[in-house]
């Protein structure tokens, strides 16, 4: 279960599942990256708890610290238009939030049930 952690590495393995944190085996994702409002598996209320701004925020941090250094290397040694520049920013941000932003999403709700005062996620399961 995902409440013993052995550490950020085995947190990160988990998040990359995008799994329930309560039973590890549903999927917490609806097609359209939202998260579904209860587990399928265990039907612990994945969708009731607010985790806010903090994956999207996160993930702009990531994006404005990783795509800013590829486009000022691919200026200098190649000089493209500057259309083109933004354009490859573009691609490369989209293939990015598609991929970390369900992640980050999910180790979010992943430290969410694990310290979580209450115990509501084990007693709307049942």
């Amino acid at each position: 279960m995902p409440k013993d952690s052995k550490g950020f590495i085995s947190d990160f393995i988990f998040a990359c599942h995008r799994r329930c944190p309560v039973c590890a085996k549903g999927k917490i994702f609806t097609k359209s990256m939202n998260v579904v409002d209860k587990c399928p598996e265990c039907k612990a209320p994945i969708g009731t708890h607010d985790m806010g701004d903090g994956a999207v925020v996160l993930l702009l941090f990531i994006l404005c610290f990783s795509i800013v250094p590829i486009v000022l290397i691919l200026n200098a040694t190649f000089s493209l238009p500057l259309w083109s520049l933004a354009v490859i920013a573009f691609i490369i941000g989209a293939v990015m939030m598609f991929v970390f932003l369900p992640m980050i999403k999910t180790y979010i709700l992943l430290l969410e049930y694990r310290h979580r005062s209450g115990t509501d996620w084990e007693d709307n399961a049942k």
